[in-house]
């Protein structure tokens, strides 16, 4: 079931900051992959079980329940609501299905992704409903605004699901031994320059072309070139950073 994510992103740093977009075949993938585990733990095979459990949600969805210390028997079943909803194509009105839930129910996918507060359903979006009802490592951004919602709350990724995949790879190559700290402020500043800043309660929108290799070279170059006219301004230490940093994965991009 497991698509380019895992396959791109190396690390399990890398893997939480990346989200792919499910291709169309991605609910009956999850489903024949849900049955196999099932039967697999019917028959008594715990440990064949798990790792097909673990190739059904994918392994950013397991290191996840990791984080939050959820152990197996809870991802069966965030897999089997999940296999629910799939087989009834809940993607097609997220918010109707999630109304049919109990309190229970609810309260799996709250704890799945980390949400503070108890969903209500009333209010929300198309997008914040139907990333719900997906695996972490996976998500709908609908309106393209580089962000996706889960439930009310908003997150990005980086980088863009609909980036070239050799800008992909130049990243993931360029953070894969970073601290993750940097590796979020890198991305933040990369975000930013693809799609700009929100004004007030607009979302932010791609300000340069998002599946275009240029956009990511023209702002690293662009970057460079600015730290090295302000060198004398910056905190000390930046500028050798920055410049490192930016330096390598400019090699990495025009390989």
């Amino acid at each position: 079931m497991t698509q380019e994510i895992n396959s791109l992103a190396r690390t399990a740093m890398q893997r939480s900051m990346y989200s792919a977009t499910p291709n169309s075949n991605f609910a009956a993938d999850f489903r024949a992959s849900f049955a196999q585990a099932k039967a697999l733990m019917q028959d008594g095979e715990q440990e064949q079980a798990e790792l097909a459990l673990s190739q059904t949600l994918g392994q950013t969805q397991m290191e996840s329940a990791e984080r939050r210390a959820l152990g197996v028997a809870a991802e069966f079943q965030f897999a089997a609501l999940l296999d629910k909803a799939y087989a009834g194509n809940a993607l097609d009105n997220p918010q109707a299905f999630l109304k049919s839930l109990s309190a229970g129910e609810m309260e799996q996918l709250r704890v799945q992704h980390g949400l503070a507060d108890e969903i209500q359903i009333d209010g929300l979006s198309r997008e914040g409903a139907s990333n719900l009802l997906l695996p972490n490592g996976f998500s709908l951004d609908l309106n393209a605004d580089g962000f996706e919602e889960v439930g009310l709350a908003r997150t990005g990724h980086f980088p863009p699901r609909d980036a070239p995949d050799s800008f992909k790879t130049a990243w993931f190559a360029a953070t894969e031994k970073m601290d993750e700290g940097q590796v979020m402020d890198y991305a933040f500043m990369m975000h930013t320059a693809v799609y700009g800043f929100g004004m007030g309660d607009a979302p932010a929108a791609p300000v340069n072309p998002v599946d275009q290799m240029s956009t990511y070279r023209d702002f690293v170059d662009n970057y460079l070139a600015a730290i090295k006219q302000s060198h004398g301004y910056m905190a000390p230490g930046q500028y050798e950073r920055d410049n490192e940093f930016f330096e390598r994965l400019a090699g990495l991009m025009h390989a």
